[in-house]
């Protein structure tokens, strides 16, 4: 069972953290055999609520193991002369490395190394925006990140280069610190690789601040030069930027868990009951304008899962909540698209009663479930009956015409079923 990570862990991976980021680079397959005799933190989940599957967040991450497979020759390393052309060099402005440099690692404990904690955190971002804006986001922060980067070393007149998605993850990191800092991180510790594994929680807050914290505390020893440290934190900073903009701006709802409502003592309430209107009638118009936006957007990309949990969401919390015709058409669509009849029927018998005019097609689907799943043909026939003649056409129409001899040839057998008047 998960345990909430100790103080004394926290400094025992802190110290190994520092050492690591400190010590000179050695040959990846020296870094291999040091790894394995360090302690390992290896994040592998969140208890974040999670709207959007991590369609984004995979991509990303296939998208980094592939450009390390072309660009290595051996299993444990990049080769220098495939990468070069493409890291962040540090003597001229070139826009093209802002973009590939993030998806370039030295070698294979380089790769791994990001490749969990960019798992863990685009769950959380990814899980809040979507794949869409999940990754408008991460491109976003790499590419600002980068150019700062190469301005500032151009100014300086600094050498060398830079490469690897750690400063983008840590733009990720801030973002999630915005939204969720008390949600917590789910890891996998070892002392070494060859000790018990041990599972511990971590929230964010924490996690942010432990990996923010060496950085900076390095940054403070070594002083200020475009190293690891620094470039991690000059990736921290937009994130966190632009997670408070998107929350402020109601484009992510934290949910009363965000950051701003923690430090003010506010927790539990969403971002938009967290407004101040003048009237509860006010406070309860600004949420129905803020949710129809928001999954307006959602149906709009087709993501099901996050359009039907705001849908739920939203009608236990305001009576008056209704879907639109249109967006109760493509929400009862999506849902049927992926086999969900069990929450598709509820919102087609709510459309049929609130829609009688353009409710044929959608009785047709309604009466196929109650056949299909309910194997009641009589009521499947009693609601196509309610269909007016001439009300459908082309492929719905002969769809209507088959389910109906079908139903007929069903109830003639003597199925027998339990009456019941849905609709």
């Amino acid at each position: 069972m998960p345990v909430s990570i100790s103080l004394n862990v926290l400094a025992r991976f802190a110290a190994t953290v520092l050492a690591a980021t400190t010590a000179a680079q050695t040959r990846s397959c020296d870094r291999v055999a040091s790894l394995c005799t360090a302690p390992m933190l290896i994040p592998y989940n969140t208890d974040a609520p999670l709207y959007h599957r991590p369609f984004g967040t995979v991509a990303v991450i296939a998208a980094n193991v592939i450009a390390y497979i072309a660009t290595c020759r051996t299993p444990f390393a990049a080769a220098a002369d495939l990468v070069e052309p493409y890291v962040l060099h540090h003597d001229a402005i070139v826009p093209l490395q802002w973009i590939t440099s993030n998806f370039l690692h030295a070698d294979l404990m380089h790769l791994l190394g990001n490749m969990v904690f960019l798992w863990v955190f685009g769950l959380v971002v990814e899980g809040k925006l979507g794949w869409v804006g999940f990754l408008s986001a991460y491109l976003s922060i790499a590419i600002v990140q980068c150019a700062a980067e190469q301005a500032i070393a151009v100014a300086i007149g600094a050498d060398g280069y830079s490469l690897g998605a750690s400063a983008a993850i840590y733009g990720l990191m801030g973002m999630s610190l915005i939204w969720a800092p008390k949600n917590e991180i789910y890891c996998i510790w070892m002392w070494h690789i060859a000790a018990p594994v041990s599972y511990v929680e971590i929230s964010i807050l924490v996690m942010s601040a432990l990996f923010a914290g060496i950085d900076f505390a390095v940054t403070l020893l070594i002083g200020f030069q475009l190293a690891t440290p620094v470039l991690h934190l000059m990736g921290l900073v937009p994130g966190m930027v632009l997670g408070t903009v998107l929350l402020k701006t109601n484009i992510v709802d934290g949910e009363g868990w965000d950051i701003f409502s923690v430090i003010a003592g506010r927790t539990g309430a969403s971002s938009v009951d967290a407004a101040e209107p003048s009237s509860p009638a006010e406070d309860d118009e600004q949420r129905l304008i803020v949710a129809k936006k928001v999954m307006g957007e959602q149906l709009t990309i087709g993501d099901c899962d996050a359009a039907l949990a705001l849908h739920q969401r939203m009608s236990a919390r305001l009576p008056q909540w209704r879907l639109n015709e249109p967006m109760q058409q493509q929400l009862i669509a999506l849902l049927l698209s992926r086999g969900d009849t069990k929450h598709a029927r509820p919102l087609l018998v709510d459309y049929i009663k609130r829609f009688p005019a353009e409710a044929p097609a959608m009785r047709v689907m309604l009466a196929e479930v109650v056949l299909r799943e309910d194997s009641r043909p009589g009521q499947a026939m009693a609601i196509l009956s309610h269909i007016p003649p001439g009300a459908l056409l082309g492929d719905m129409e002969r769809r209507r015409s088959a389910l109906h001899k079908k139903a007929l040839a069903r109830r003639d057998e003597g199925e027998l079923e339990i009456a019941t008047d849905d609709v």
